[in-house]
């Protein structure tokens, strides 16, 4: 396991066996990928569970969707910034409420730190 994904989660996590992987994110990562893209910018429960759920399989993830991720949250957070700079509604943007925020930042921290 990744030192990252033990600083995010504090806790060790277990790894998928990789017979396990396609059967778990679909072919080429695509339900994974598909699950963060239903969650992102969304302001519910389901934040804060993918969140947890994509630092708890971070490394098992294959690589292009670990970076189409990363990517996908880099750029909500800037247009969040963006909105905010701009005096947008300061309660909701691109990344949904702050309890919504901190989840994805929590995930950012996987490349971030």
């Amino acid at each position: 396991m990744s030192r990252s994904v033990r600083r995010a989660v504090g806790r060790p996590v277990k790894r998928l066996c990789k017979d396990c992987t396609e059967r778990a994110w679909g072919e080429d990562g695509v339900m994974a990928l598909a699950a963060f893209r239903y969650a992102l910018g969304r302001r519910t429960y389901i934040t804060g569970i993918c969140a947890d759920w994509l630092v708890s399989v971070w490394d098992d993830l294959p690589a292009p969707m670990r970076r189409l991720i990363q990517q996908e949250i880099e750029d909500a957070f800037r247009a969040h910034a963006e909105q905010q700079s701009g005096g947008g509604d300061r309660w909701c943007g691109p990344l949904g409420d702050p309890c919504d925020i901190e989840a994805w930042a929590r995930v950012r921290r996987l490349w971030a730190e």
